[in-house]
């Protein structure tokens, strides 16, 4: 996973994205943010996490996640 854990991923997100910006990457991965659980963004992080895991979308995360973290940097 490009050489990042889930738990490094879910740093990643927890410290660099707010709940808008999470509901975009959702969004940018064909991932309806209403299947997703969490009324709290870290359980809405761990939802994502698990969601991209199960369906194979966990490298597609980690990229857009890493990308998006450039452009806010």
């Amino acid at each position: 996973m490009n050489g990042r854990t889930p738990q490094q991923l879910k740093s990643l997100l927890e410290n660099r994205f707010n709940p808008s910006e999470l509901r975009q990457l959702a969004f940018a991965l064909d991932i309806d943010h209403e299947d997703l659980e969490g009324n709290t963004k870290p359980v809405f992080i761990l939802s994502l996490i698990g969601y991209a895991q199960r369906h194979d979308l966990i490298e597609s995360l980690s990229e857009l996640a890493k990308k998006r973290e450039s452009v806010q940097h």
